[in-house]
């Protein structure tokens, strides 16, 4: 997802302490210099067009002033620095040059190509390499459409791994600029540059007709897959799957498929004008919704399979029918019940129509 985007977090330290044999600052040029003591270290202040260089590196600002005895340099006023197409600006940057640790705070945005990173602070530690984003923390790619943001941020760059927390939001959007996914949780976890992400407690997901509410998700981004686990309950349209798992699948920011493993039910509410509310319910091992333009085309309930739904003929309701079996296959159109299939061994089958008004202990047809 992120995988060049999250490149950006180490930029401050690329900029500043890497590259060549020594690795040091090197003064360009500066308006004025002044030296002097305070507290009786040396201290040099460099004002007005400052421009430093470090191997490949230009680092430009308003004021810098050099502490030897803390090996800290501060660049202050309108910081820019360069090397090759990354760039970082701030407010300020504190480069501690000893333990190879740069701070950059004040506006601090950052970025690579289609590739940008801001927040209020972004801390560099070179011997760890690992960043840490905080304050306001918005990390964009403008090519994929993604943009994750929250209060904190952590990468390790070797492993390319990102954890995101303090409210933490995932949102992906189509060419149109039109939001097309939203994650909400309170943790985000990037793998492998952001072809994986995972989600974890209060997990909140939104696209399109879909929603859906779990404990932990998970989000294959490369394979167009969604996996809800930890009592996942997901809505689309007016049906409400639930099961111990849930596996939406997309073609092109579409929803395509959903599948329910165990304990898998799905409930569909009619709502007509003459008779209120009614609720269909579908129940199995497992549940297959197949969609078309996001609108449920056939589901498929196997193991146990069992089907209880409203007959309503012109807005009039005629009755509930239960069935039984080892496959059903319900067959839907404009969301409205066309057809059932009933597949089980001979004779193991059931089925029952009651009429209104027919208590559900009666006979039934």
């Amino acid at each position: 997802m992120l995988r060049a985007s999250l490149l950006l977090l180490f930029a401050a330290g690329s900029v500043l302490a890497q590259s060549s044999t020594d690795g040091k600052l090197r003064l360009i040029r500066a308006d004025s210099l002044v030296s002097f003591e305070m507290n009786g270290q040396p201290i040099r202040e460099l004002i007005g067009n400052v421009e430093f260089a470090q191997d490949s590196a230009q680092m430009f600002c308003d004021r810098a002033r050099q502490i030897p005895a803390d090996n800290l340099t501060i660049f202050s006023g309108n910081v820019q620095m360069r090397e090759g197409k990354r760039w970082l600006r701030a407010n300020q940057v504190f480069y501690f040059e000893k333990r190879q640790e740069q701070q950059a705070v004040g506006n601090v945005t950052l970025g690579e190509g289609s590739n940008e990173l801001r927040a209020k602070r972004v801390t560099y530690f070179q011997n760890d390499r690992m960043a840490i984003a905080d304050g306001d923390v918005v990390l964009t790619n403008s090519e994929r459409r993604l943009k994750l943001t929250c209060g904190y941020l952590k990468y390790l760059r070797d492993d390319e791994y990102a954890d995101a927390t303090l409210n933490p939001v995932l949102v992906e959007h189509d060419s149109l600029n039109v939001e097309t996914l939203r994650i909400t949780g309170e943790r985000i976890e990037l793998f492998e540059g952001g072809k994986r992400a995972k989600v974890s407690k209060q997990v909140k997901m939104t696209r399109s007709n879909t929603r859906a509410e779990c404990g932990e998700a998970e989000y294959f981004r490369d394979h167009e897959r969604l996996e809800l686990r930890i009592d996942p309950v997901t809505w689309q349209e007016g049906d409400k799957l639930t099961g111990e798992r849930i596996d939406l699948f997309l073609d092109d920011q579409k929803l395509k498929r959903a599948h329910v493993s165990n304990k898998a039910e799905v409930t569909s509410e009619i709502d007509t004008l003459k008779i209120g509310k009614r609720i269909n319910t579908l129940s199995g091992q497992e549940i297959t919704m197949l969609l078309k333009d996001e609108k449920v085309e056939k589901v498929i309930v196997e193991g146990t399979a069992t089907s209880e739904y409203y007959v309503i003929e012109e807005g009039e309701e005629k009755g509930k029918v239960r069935v039984q079996g080892d496959k059903i296959t319900l067959f839907v159109e404009n969301q409205n019940l066309k057809r059932v299939v009933i597949e089980s061994d001979p004779g193991s089958s059931t089925g029952r129509f009651l009429p209104v008004g027919v208590a559900e202990g009666s006979p039934g047809k």
